[in-house]
């Protein structure tokens, strides 16, 4: 018979550094371990093992497997530990130093003025710490504080190192900015400054941002030299240089005014100021902007119509500065429309009289003269004057061009009483009032001319046409062009009596027959119906 060998790969012992484990545990160990002791014995003797990753431990998590083989061969488990081996908690220095030298936790180190950084070398013992500096640049004047933290490699254990850096004080005196009213200036150097001038802006930086200074002479300026004075003491507080600046304030060049009016209104060079008429002087107020300048006025007075200047010079107090400021006064021209002198054929007439002239009057003498010499006269109407109502005007424009008066009269020139004829004729026949004209037999109308002496009369013709036989009065009215005044000629027309027994209309029964003539009737016709009308009404 055969026995199967044994399958069993269960561990009877399974123990690291004395200590018992079992599958997946976890062994902590000491920084610094770098093996463990590890014992094992599987249950069945015969089974066989293999060991691995108890040796060259480092810091961390190190794993540790045991492989059994049953007696069988082929059964295999793996039982699996990992070793922590702690990190180092070391946070020492081996090197430490300033610019070279070493220095310790708490040391002082002086270093030269001006200094602004240090070259700080900090190595740790434990290469797997780390190193954290602050404070080795950007330095001041004084104390700085330089420190060194050291994380140690088990990221918990920490310590600092301190130490002072004392950067001397500086005895830099220079100046970085030096200015005045925005200009760069030196040590000795001069300023030329604007008239009236009282005080300058000065700008100082000092190189070393640590120095003081004190500026001096930068106010209360006066006329000629001023001495500007900036003191500067280095950060030392002993080291100390003055720096010094002339200010040069020359004479007022200032020509302009404050006040400069006419007749109490605010003006300016070049304005015009109307007045009016009959101004003859202004007021005029001009005072300069620096009391030290001079003012000479000219113009103002004796005005005359029209325009004027005025010229003010202003003379600075420097003596060579010369400004004038012109004003034009406007005059006003006369407004005046008046008439001094206003006759009509010698006698003094007013604006609306109205006058009556003989018939025939064509023509009358105006004179207007103006009361101002300088307005003008415009003088329609007075001549080719007509019968009936005529207008004469004479207009006035002032001097100024701008006010116009108007003066009218009215002339009535009387119409003419003339009703005497030029002409009176009958059938082309010349007749005279009263005549008596006989005329041919039916006449019943004449052809009448009549013709006014005077073209403004009026001819009225009565009785012309209609004639009948016998005696017929035409009557011819003149109305003369004065509407009052008439005269009626009279002509006597006589028509004699005709001898015409001639038909004008000669029917039976409506019929036209003529004399010889025969017409039909109907039978048993016993009367007709005549129709007889004499050519001859008479």
């Amino acid at each position: 018979m055969k026995v199967a060998l044994n399958t069993d790969t269960s561990l009877a012992v399974f123990a690291v550094n004395g200590t018992d484990v079992v599958d997946g545990d976890t062994v902590d160990l000491e920084y610094g371990v770098t093996s463990v002791e590890v014992i094992v014995e599987p249950t069945d003797p015969d089974a066989t093992f293999e060991v691995e990753g108890g040796a060259d431990l480092v810091s961390g998590e190190n794993t540790l497997t045991v492989t059994v083989t049953a007696a069988d061969g082929e059964t295999v488990e793996v039982y699996t530990v990992t070793l922590n081996v702690a990190f180092n908690s070391d946070t020492s220095l081996s090197v430490f130093q300033v610019n070279g030298a070493d220095v310790v936790d708490g040391a002082s180190v002086e270093l030269p003025a001006y200094t602004t950084e240090v070259e700080v070398t900090a190595e740790p013992t434990d290469p797997d710490a780390t190193v954290e500096i602050e404070g080795g640049t950007e330095l001041v004047s004084g104390e700085n504080t330089l420190t060194v933290t050291v994380t140690a490699a088990d990221k918990e254990t920490t310590e600092t190192y301190t130490v002072t850096l004392v950067v001397a004080l500086g005895n830099d005196v220079t100046l970085a900015t030096f200015q005045v009213n925005g200009e760069d200036v030196e040590d000795g150097g001069s300023l030329d400054l604007p008239p009236l001038t009282t005080s300058v802006e000065v700008v100082v930086e000092t190189t070393d941002p640590d120095a003081t200074f004190v500026v001096e002479g930068n106010t209360d300026l006066k006329l000629g030299a001023n001495t500007l004075t900036v003191t500067v003491t280095a950060a030392d507080g002993s080291t100390t240089v003055t720096y010094t600046v002339t200010l040069n304030i020359p004479l007022n060049n200032d020509a302009s005014l404050s006040t400069f009016q006419v007749n109490g209104v605010d003006v300016e060079d070049g304005a015009t100021v109307d007045v009016e008429y009959g101004t003859t002087e202004v007021d005029v107020v001009a005072t300069p902007t620096d009391a030290n300048a001079s003012v000479v006025v000219v113009g103002g007075t004796d005005l005359k119509t029209g325009e004027n200047t005025i010229v003010v010079t202003v003379t600075a107090q420097d003596g060579e500065t010369v400004v004038e400021y012109t004003v034009t006064v406007n005059v006003a021209l006369n407004s005046d429309t008046s008439l001094a002198t206003f006759t009509l054929n010698g006698e003094a007439v007013n604006d609306g009289d109205v006058f009556d002239l003989e018939y025939g009057v064509t023509e009358v003498e105006v004179i207007a003269l103006p009361t101002d010499p300088d307005a003008t006269v415009e003088i329609e109407g007075g001549a080719d004057l007509v019968s009936g109502e005529n207008t004469v005007t004479v207009t006035v424009t002032a001097a100024d061009g701008v006010t116009v008066s108007e003066y009218v009269l009215t002339l009535n020139v009387a119409f003419n009483s003339d009703t005497s004829l030029a002409s009176f004729q009958v059938n082309g026949e010349d007749v005279e009032d009263g005549a008596v004209i006989d005329l041919p037999a039916y006449t019943t109308e004449v052809e009448v001319t009549a013709e006014a002496t005077d073209p403004d009369a009026t001819v009225e013709i009565n009785g012309a046409a209609e004639l009948s036989v016998g005696e017929n009065l035409l009557i011819v009215t003149v109305t003369a062009a004065d509407g009052v005044s008439a005269t009626d000629y009279v002509v006597t027309l006589n028509v004699p009596l005709g001898n015409d027994v001639t038909l004008a209309t000669f029917q039976v029964n409506g019929e036209d027959v003529e004399d010889g003539g025969s017409l039909d009737l109907p039978p048993l016709t016993t009367s007709v119906e005549v129709t007889v009308e004499t050519t001859d009404p008479d």
